[in-house]
């Protein structure tokens, strides 16, 4: 497996975006193959869970985890772009706290969201924002999303600071404007900092400026465990170049044959990711094999 394969937390600072705070690693790894699982606005800050090398062939197993964010809400005003770089287009009066409280149980659980207009969703071939740069009319269809948690920790006119847990897709700036519009109000994203994704955290995540691939690219196990519903298996001994070549799974290749159907991660007994395989009631199948 190359040095350049695995898995890395960084802290994108605000005012970067998610393709530039990359580039520090792009150097430093001396690849260009690394991706992160979810863009944060060039305004936010936090959490990129990025994927290096062969990893970034994980990609889809990341995009679906649950994200969670601190935030904070100005009431009264709302922006073209619903965060804090965009033009003032409304203001209305501010709402109260109990009216607040209340909204918040109304966007708390499955709830059907409407993309910002600046948004990178799809419409007709282009994207959002390429066509509300132009003035365009757009019409995006609401989709549904889960908000797990909404809670709010203080309320300082005009300004609302709370937690969101919710699940992928969830636009928070969508959040913010449909807040704004139950309470008979407006309102846009003053700040956005990303805490979590899925069971991954700040907590060893490092800034662009101080990567240090030695230090912060992980591999292995132990921190891929959790993906694809918890179920990996280990090679026995022997194996791994069978299992490079393509040839036919069977159980007697894992020291353990992996329970149940779905996706399945497979490692080396050293911890290396060696494939991502498949299983079902037919049998096994290759999703791809790492170099």
């Amino acid at each position: 497996m190359s040095t350049a394969d695995g898995l890395l937390f960084l802290y994108k600072p605000a005012g970067v975006t998610s393709f530039a705070a990359l580039n520090t690693v792009k150097k430093k790894l001396g690849t260009k193959k690394v991706g992160h699982t979810g863009t944060l606005d060039k305004f936010a800050e936090g959490l990129l869970v990025v994927l290096c090398g062969g990893y970034t062939r994980l990609a889809p197993f990341l995009s679906d985890m649950d994200k969670r964010y601190d935030c904070v809400f100005e009431f009264g005003a709302e922006t073209a772009t619903l965060d804090p770089e965009g033009e003032v287009l409304r203001r209305c009066a501010l709402p109260d706290a109990e009216a607040l409280s209340l909204a918040v149980k109304q966007f708390t659980g499955p709830i059907m969201q409407r993309p910002p207009d600046f948004s990178a969703v799809h419409v007709n071939g282009k994207r959002a924002y390429q066509r509300a740069l132009r003035g365009e009319e757009i019409e995006l269809a609401q989709r549904p999303v889960t908000i797990y948690a909404f809670d709010i920790h203080g309320w300082q006119p005009p300004f609302l600071s709370c937690t969101v847990h919710c699940s992928k897709g969830t636009y928070i700036r969508s959040l913010a404007r449909d807040m704004g519009r139950a309470v008979s109000s407006c309102a846009y994203v003053k700040t956005l900092r990303r805490t979590q994704v899925g069971p991954f955290g700040l907590k060893e995540a490092c800034s662009p400026a101080d990567f240090d691939p030695a230090v912060c690219v992980r591999r292995g196990r132990q921190f891929l465990g959790e993906l694809a519903s918890g179920k990996s298996a280990v090679l026995k001994d022997g194996y791994h170049e069978s299992l490079r070549r393509g040839k036919p799974l069977r159980d007697d290749f894992f020291e353990i044959p992996p329970a149940g159907e779905g996706s399945i991660l497979v490692f080396t007994r050293a911890g290396d990711l060696a494939a991502v395989i498949a299983k079902n009631e037919r049998g096994y199948a290759y999703r791809f094999v790492c170099a």
